[in-house]
């Protein structure tokens, strides 16, 4: 069952834009969103809902990234905020997570969406208890004949089987 994820995205593009949800889907999240471009238009999203994520494009036309974190920052907002980005250096990424950014992306990389989110999925269940008797140890049935004779690389051990 997917995970419900509300994210405000300041993109420009709606390509990139399905392209992260698409990811943010291949996770597990079932995300609801809204997509602005402007100061106007993320300050009114901020103040209609809550969010459980703002992803930021680092450069458009009208906005930027560090500027819809400076403006979540004076709205007292604490919302996990990440920087996705096809031509961010180095410099600027390090400077966005000294301001408050959790984390940046490169645009060729939304893989790493999911885990850099910071979101927690459910917990898995708990692991039963073993009844008694169970089998609490794994036999090792490696096969002996490949051990026991030195390595060419150190001719002075001896290679201990891997269990």
């Amino acid at each position: 069952m997917s995970e419900p994820l509300r994210i405000l995205v300041v993109e420009d593009s709606q390509d990139d834009t399905l392209l992260l949800l698409h990811q943010l889907r291949r996770g597990g999240y079932e995300p609801t969103f809204e997509r602005v471009d402007t100061p106007e238009a993320m300050s009114a999203a901020l103040d209609r809902q809550n969010w459980d994520l703002v992803v930021a494009d680092f450069s458009m036309p009208r906005f930027n990234a560090l500027a819809a974190l400076e403006l979540l920052k004076k709205k007292g907002l604490d919302l996990p905020f990440i920087i996705v980005s096809g031509t961010i250096g180095e410099e600027l990424a390090v400077a966005a997570m000294r301001n408050g950014a959790q984390d940046y992306i490169m645009k060729g990389n939304l893989a790493r969406l999911v885990p850099s989110s910071g979101l927690t999925r459910s917990p898995a269940p708990p692991i039963p208890p073993k009844p008694p008797g169970a089998i609490t140890s794994i036999i090792c049935l490696w096969p002996t004949a490949a051990w026991g004779s030195s390595s060419p690389m150190l001719p002075d051990m001896e290679l201990a089987p891997p269990c």
